[in-house]
């Protein structure tokens, strides 16, 4: 719901009415990664983190072997995926990231002197996986309020979340300079039906919404529905997941342009039944195909294709679509 303060220029200035839509920020399944085990030492799962006792050095939640797809997290190169925590002490203990899960190129941080990791994807990275750790034998460290994320504006926590969170505006509520409701609006189903993707948005200055001052939507992300009819090209292991690669023919889509070609333009829904990972990845090419990576643990294309029937890929039209409503605009909608 939306209130509109009493009064023709405050109703007009307005303008947009939508609501948003974004990716949840956090990126750790906390509720999966718990249930990893630790190695020299002992661990209270707890306050979004995990308390570590050292009974010998170095002790840390381990990230092999059965542990491994229990922190693992599909990356796109060029993220920017910061690993942020909160603590009370200073005392020693790494947290590292391991890009593909190799040992080889660790990235270490100590607790001592930082609470956060940063680390652009390089070529060739798909995946990280990570641990957290205490250095010395006797020592706790109660890690909290542990984040994963992509191009990290706050390390405020988060809960995770794989599916997009909304909040689509559906009424229009006329108050006084006192906060009195004088009348309360539900937005006609006739102006609904003409605004496709209503309350979807990419970003805070990316969204699709209705400008009440010109009685017009304005179509700015546009959608794709999988149908099980794209052509599903090879399937091969990537780490201890499988790499799923899909074929789109975005030529039936209009107004989509370069634009979807950025892996930060894509924003995915999957329907609670349909929980799985997709890491949108394309390639430009003069046909308009749309190439997409999905990691996860289908064994099969046939099951990658399965499942994904019905999941939705949200993305920004390179030309926003504008659409005239004048004509179903009901006269007394929106009187102060």
């Amino acid at each position: 719901m939306v209130s509109i303060p009493s009064g023709a220029m405050e109703y007009a200035a307005l303008r947009k009415l939508g609501g948003m839509s974004r990716r949840g920020r956090n990126l750790l399944n906390y509720d999966i990664w718990k249930t990893s085990k630790v190695a020299n030492g002992t661990a209270i799962w707890e306050n979004h983190g995990v308390t570590l006792t050292a009974t010998m050095n170095d002790a840390y939640t381990r990230h092999l072997n059965d542990d491994a797809s229990k922190c693992q997290v599909p990356v796109i190169v060029g993220d920017k995926i910061t690993i942020s925590w909160d603590d009370n002490s200073n005392t020693r203990g790494y947290v590292m990231l391991f890009p593909n899960g190799d040992a080889a190129k660790t990235v270490a941080m100590d607790n001592a002197t930082t609470k956060r990791l940063d680390y652009v994807v390089p070529n060739g990275v798909s995946y990280i996986t990570f641990r957290f750790g205490v250095k010395n034998a006797g020592d706790t460290i109660r890690y909290s309020n542990i984040m994963i994320q992509k191009s990290a504006a706050t390390t405020d926590w988060e809960p995770y979340t794989d599916n997009l969170l909304d909040a689509p505006a559906d009424e229009v509520r006329v108050a006084n300079a006192a906060g009195d409701s004088t009348n309360t609006y539900p937005i006609p189903q006739a102006i609904r039906d003409l605004c496709p993707d209503y309350g979807i948005g990419v970003s805070a200055d990316c969204y699709n919404y209705i400008d009440f001052a010109t009685k017009q939507y304005h179509h700015v992300v546009g959608g794709y529905a999988f149908d099980g009819s794209e052509s599903y090209l090879y399937h091969n292991q990537i780490g201890t997941c499988f790499r799923s690669i899909i074929r789109i023919d975005i030529k039936r889509k209009p107004g989509i342009g370069k634009t979807l070609f950025s892996s930060y333009d894509f924003y995915y829904n999957f329907s609670e039944d349909v929980k799985h990972y997709y890491v949108g990845k394309t390639n430009d090419s003069p046909s308009g195909m749309a190439e997409l990576y999905v990691f996860d643990t289908f064994a099969t294309l046939d099951e990658c294709r399965t499942a994904l029937i019905g999941a939705k890929l949200y993305f920004e039209l390179a030309t926003p679509e504008i659409i005239d409503l004048s004509a179903v605009w009901p006269d007394d909608f929106g009187i102060l």
